[in-house]
């Protein structure tokens, strides 16, 4: 491993441009996991039940081809011999692919099943090569403990700032190309959704190129053939077998769904329960703001409680925000606590086990001498996007169960039956209650932060011992 160099203090236009690659990438997220169910079967005619299917199959494809080009990014370097930099280029036909996708013609709900399936799968192939910088390169920019919860928590900001610009704008984006009536609501939808798609996707593109011609990496393996002569079986089974990279890996997903669960929800709340569509665009920017709030105490919360600490934090934050919710879930105070409070952890989590996932690649190279950056990435991407297919599968399933009624141009906000209400308001209160009480279980069992300190430990040992020869 190259020492010198990758213990090297960051410059804040590094640690900025890997930021807004991620920050472009969460705020694509948080518009697709808010309205991609809404685009399907509000503008694409697709059933509930056949959306939450559509969703289920591509998640599921994202988690497929994720391991098979994580390790292939593993086995191999590129000419200038960088690892997972150049990869981040790929965020141009990522874009394109997408445009495509929400370009959909008027089609019928066979026809706009398949080509919503197509595209998105070749969209995925290139979102996966765009994520596995994402994931991975915290830990080639350099080795330094410090440094890397520096980036990680300007990740974090970066990646909150920018889903709140995209929660701000999307229903404004939408209405400008849709028009809007006097409730909000957007009067073409499909328009809507076209202006708003190359709006946000032009952002991604050009965020992925800043950071490819900002960020270096510094950190090499130890030996540089090690990984080319393993086997994947036996990737496989070093990584599920390593402790630190499985709790922070079901960590991550409880996280993720936690998010994904209100996010997915919030858009039908609003427009069905308080009579207000397009309020998203208020109570998802109060849980962003909050979690910009506390950026500032991260780093002197981490040095004093660890990172096991922040992830502990954030737990209880989502368990508490969901008790107002829960009681009074009707009342739009109780809907505001819950965002904001929720917010409050967000951070936390996320510095904490990103920060994690980093170490994890240190701890890994100590135990077995190879370094597996790209697989650890795609493996949690495996895993986690495999699990998180059961959510909109699942919401969608609930909706069509319940009667869900689709709006039309000649009713833009049906009314909904107490049963479909109830899956709303289940998805904003007790699914993400019960994720939280499993994230505080798993946070306090992860051991990364005790195998990091022996492993620098050991490194040091050995390092002086070397010293006297």
């Amino acid at each position: 491993m190259d020492q010198t160099a990758s213990g090297a203090k960051l410059k804040k236009r590094e640690k900025a441009g890997f930021a807004l690659s991620m920050a472009s990438i969460e705020m694509l997220g948080n518009f697709t996991g808010m309205y991609m169910l809404a685009f399907y079967t509000n503008v694409a005619g697709i059933s509930p039940a056949a959306a939450g299917t559509l969703m289920l199959l591509c998640t599921l494809w994202n988690a497929i081809n994720d391991p098979l080009i994580g390790i292939f990014v593993d086995k191999r370097r590129c000419k200038n011999g960088d690892k997972l930099r150049p990869y981040l280029k790929m965020g141009i036909p990522f874009s394109i692919c997408f445009i495509i996708l929400f370009w959909m013609p008027a089609l019928n709900p066979v026809m706009a099943f398949i080509y919503a399936l197509v595209f998105y799968y070749i969209g995925d192939l290139f979102a996966t090569f765009v994520q596995m910088p994402a994931f991975g390169l915290p830990a080639l920019m350099t080795n330094d403990k410090a440094e890397r919860v520096s980036i990680s928590t300007w990740t974090a900001a970066l990646s909150i700032v920018g889903p709140i610009i995209g929660t701000l704008l999307a229903v404004s984006v939408m209405r400008f190309f849709g028009g809007s009536d006097e409730t909000g609501a957007v009067l073409n939808l499909r328009s809507g959704f076209r202006g708003a798609i190359i709006f946000f996707m032009t952002i991604v593109g050009v965020c992925q190129l800043l950071a490819y011609f900002s960020v270096k990496e510094r950190v090499k393996p130890m030996e540089e053939g090690a990984i080319a002569n393993t086997s994947v079986w036996k990737i496989l089974k070093l990584l599920f077998l390593e402790k630190n990279w499985t709790f922070n890996l079901l960590y991550g997903f409880l996280h993720a769904a936690q998010l994904t669960v209100m996010t997915m929800a919030i858009v039908y709340y609003c427009q069905f329960i308080l009579g207000r569509p397009g309020f998203e665009m208020f109570i998802s920017p109060a849980l962003l703001l909050a979690s910009i709030a506390v950026v500032p105490f991260i780093g002197p919360f981490s040095k004093r409680f660890s990172k096991k600490g922040l992830m502990i934090a954030a737990s209880i934050c989502f368990i508490i925000a969901k008790i107002p919710f829960i009681i009074f879930p009707t009342q739009l105070w109780a809907v505001f606590a819950n965002a904001i409070i929720t917010g409050l952890g967000v951070t936390f989590s996320l510095v904490g086990f990103t920060a994690n996932f980093a170490e994890t690649a240190d701890i890994v190279e100590w135990k077995h001498g190879v370094r597996l950056e790209g697989s650890i990435g795609a493996l949690r991407g495996f895993i986690s996007k495999g699990l998180m297919a059961i959510i909109p599968f699942t919401f969608g399933i609930a909706m069509q169960i319940s009667g869900y009624v689709a709006p039309t141009e000649e009713v833009l906000s049906p009314v909904q039956n107490a049963a479909t209400q109830g899956v709303f308001i289940s998805y904003l209160g007790w699914v993400p209650l019960v994720l939280a009480l499993a994230m505080l279980g798993l946070a306090y069992i992860i051991p990364t932060d005790k195998d990091g300190e022996e492993m620098r430990k050991s490194k040091a040992e050995k390092a002086a011992a070397v010293a006297q020869l």
